[in-house]
């Protein structure tokens, strides 16, 4: 199985169209047996990394990677 890592920026994926078009994209990679993790900008901080880094590997895990 694969895994795919999203980055939702408040900067492109906070506006109302945004958010059901990702959801359609993501829709799309899971149909083609690809597990999607999404990542947010809050995820992305310093002072998240060791919970961020966790959060790949459960995900690595779970998608038996």
């Amino acid at each position: 199985q694969r895994l795919a890592i999203e980055f939702d920026g408040d900067r492109y994926h906070r506006t109302k169209w945004r958010r059901p078009r990702d959801a359609g994209k993501r829709q799309l990679v899971r149909g083609s047996g690809t597990e999607v993790l999404v990542l947010t900008d809050e995820d992305a901080a310093p002072d998240r990394e060791e919970e961020t880094v966790a959060k790949i590997w459960a995900a690595l895990e779970d998608a038996a990677i």
